[in-house]
């Protein structure tokens, strides 16, 4: 997936996130789970990839936003 594929995915899930966090959009009654904590665990996976690759892109001295195959999503693609 390159830029706009990742740009349009994350737009995307911004989109959704900001909808389910609306007063309008009511989860089921069997999920017992606060929205805010839902939108978080959505989110979460790909902040701490993003955040442990910078790590070891920083450890390695190289900038942290120069592209390799280290991300833990890059076998998906």
């Amino acid at each position: 997936m390159g830029d706009a594929g990742s740009l349009f995915l994350g737009t995307v899930i911004a989109i959704y996130l900001f909808h389910v966090l609306g007063p309008n959009y009511n989860l089921h009654p069997e999920f017992k789970m606060n929205k805010a904590l839902l939108a978080i665990t959505v989110i979460i996976y790909p902040l701490l990839d993003l955040l442990r690759i910078f790590i070891i892109r920083i450890a390695q001295k190289k900038s942290p936003f120069h592209p390799d195959q280290e991300s833990l999503t890059s076998p998906f693609t």
